[in-house]
């Protein structure tokens, strides 16, 4: 098997604590509220980030196993939870044996294929968790959800997927310049990213997912937006750019319209369907918090493509770019959905639509930047009375692919437009 990078062992002991406090504590979210603890809810995220640089030395010692550290930090936050709820006694207990469970899934000897070795920081550590890792589960098994379903839709809505493109799982730790500082510039206040890194050979498509985790700041909020990050970076990057096997893929650049713009809203939508139980994949009965995470979800999209509001908000320098893809995409979508007689599944289509433009190779950067240009000329409203020219011009097209499905002449009829409109 292929062994991939993953956050250093020191790390590994933070963001395990992190997981085990979260995946305890939330099933109790409720009652702590009932009970009126909501905020030793909240105080749970900010002790362990307390507790982490009095911890330093222990977490940084790479002779004191994993589990041994996860001891040490879960039975410190207990014993500043057992404080907090002095008046909630049963909510205490309950909430120290969900921890302690956590707690002992995240056994070296148990998780470690290499027993009696176990991670200790040395040149196998990485092999042990892509092996068992245990400690990353959490992690690990939203990404199995997002390729799974990310892989389906490709397969089943596109009509370009060819072969098995190897899609895999990695981890690196984020470092933060401040207690603030996030891995990326949105204005929301969740302390996770991702990164999709192309490694092809001849012969053979492979994406590696990496999710950057500031693991001190990693809290609830955080974890619960998660599988939004690996669902762009399933449906959005893996399978990118697939057809020809001949080249090294290269991933586009964080301002491409149609790839951060238009994909991301389709990644958000099928995302949102999945756990909505409408979509061609049902999430895991063994995925929880589906509201919290839907919520999330909305959230951090929402951030990436907003840039109206006050003068002084802190948007991000690319969400114009973000806008017009989506823009261009809703508006496409609308095309369709008018179209009836063209288009008895609106939704089915486009999405094999956009699968497709993703995996064309030859769709390239400049190609995709002119598309989405022209396409945002449609009108916002299709059924509008005194539409543009340019509208109907492009509504011809759109009608015209529905008709012979031809992507091909699609894409070059609308990037024929520039020469016309642009000047």
């Amino acid at each position: 098997m292929n062994v991939e990078e993953h956050i250093l062992l020191s790390g590994r002991k933070a963001l395990a604590a992190r997981l085990v406090q979260i995946e305890a504590a939330l099933p109790l979210e409720a009652r702590f509220r009932r009970e009126s603890a909501e905020i030793a809810y909240a105080r749970l995220d900010l002790k362990l980030k307390d507790i982490f640089p009095q911890e330093k030395e222990q977490l940084d010692n790479n002779e004191i196993r994993l589990d041994v550290s996860l001891d040490t930090l879960i039975g410190r936050l207990q014993f500043f939870a057992q404080g907090d709820l002095l008046k909630q006694p049963q909510l205490f207990d309950d909430l120290q044996q969900a921890l302690d469970q956590r707690a002992k899934r995240m056994a070296c000897d148990a998780c470690s294929k290499l027993a009696p070795l176990v991670c200790n920081g040395g040149v196998r550590d990485d092999e042990i968790v892509s092996l068992g890792g245990a400690c990353l589960a959490p992690l690990k098994d939203m990404f199995d959800i997002a390729h799974n379903v990310g892989r389906h839709y490709y397969v089943t809505r596109g009509t370009l997927m060819t072969g098995n493109p190897d899609v895999v799982f990695a981890t690196e730790k984020f470092s933060q310049k401040n207690p603030h500082h996030k891995p990326h510039d949105l204005p929301v206040d969740y302390f996770i990213n991702g990164e999709t890194v192309y490694a092809d050979t001849p012969g053979l498509t492979r994406a590696r997912v990496v999710l950057k985790v500031p693991v001190e700041a990693f809290d609830t909020n955080t974890y619960l937006s998660t599988l939004y990050i690996l669902f762009h970076e399933c449906i959005v990057h893996a399978f990118h750019a697939i057809t020809s096997t001949a080249q090294t893929r290269v991933g586009p650049k964080p301002e491409d319209r149609f790839v951060e713009g238009w994909m991301d809203w389709v990644s958000y939508e099928v995302l949102n369907e999945v756990l909505s139980g409408t979509g061609l994949v049902k999430a895991p009965v063994n995925l929880r918090f589906l509201r919290q995470r839907r919520d999330r979800a909305f959230d951090f999209h929402l951030a990436r493509v907003k840039c109206q509001g006050p003068s002084m908000a802190p948007f991000s320098q690319l969400a114009s770019q973000r806008a017009t893809g989506k823009s261009a995409a809703t508006k496409v979508l609308d095309l369709f959905k008018n179209r009836p007689k063209d288009c008895t599944d609106p939704w089915k289509k486009f999405l094999q639509l956009s699968f497709d433009l993703n995996m064309m190779s030859d769709f390239d950067e400049d190609q995709r930047e002119t598309f989405v240009t022209m396409l945002d000329f449609l009108e916002d409203d299709d059924r509008a009375p005194d539409l543009s020219p340019q509208h109907n011009i492009l509504a011809g097209i759109v009608t015209n692919y529905l008709r012979n499905n031809n992507i091909r002449r699609f894409i070059d009829s609308v990037l024929a437009l520039k020469t016309r409109w642009l000047r």
